[in-house]
């Protein structure tokens, strides 16, 4: 007899839905919740990691899932995806595969990281460090 899944929201559904094939709470979150703002994504998708119901039914779903990816490691006709299979299953184990840096883009990726708190202390120490380092030019006078 089958294990009854918990009941959620249809929301809660989605959010779980979208991490399971992700690993990702904040992107499930955007997508789930119709949400373009990372801090409520972020908050949305802790509340839900947290709450009994959902921790349960992505539990009740691991298996199936870790089972999915493992036949497609095995045995997916396009190579890029046995790969990435493969890269999940050793990310998930906990050996990461090796992956180059991403190019530096914009500097504020920590704003999604960081409270409003952090970031305040952030930038504060960052215009001290500007302000030691470049200093104003000023013209001598005789």
């Amino acid at each position: 007899m089958a294990t009854k899944l918990p009941k959620l929201t249809k929301k809660q559904k989605d959010f779980a839905k979208e991490y399971l094939e992700t690993g990702n709470g904040v992107q499930s979150a955007l997508k789930a919740y119709d949400t373009t703002d990372y801090k409520t994504a972020s908050v949305i998708a802790h509340e839900n990691l947290e709450k009994p119901r959902v921790k349960e039914y992505l539990e009740s779903k691991a298996d199936k899932a870790a089972e999915f990816i493992y036949k497609l490691a095995e045995s997916a006709e396009n190579e890029g995806v046995r790969l990435s299979a493969s890269k999940d299953i050793l990310d998930r184990s906990g050996f990461k595969a090796f992956e180059q840096e991403p190019p530096k883009t914009v500097n504020n990726t920590y704003n999604m990281l960081f409270s409003a708190e952090t970031q305040a202390s952030i930038a504060e120490i960052e215009a001290k460090i500007k302000a030691n380092l470049i200093k104003p030019h000023v013209e001598e006078t005789d």
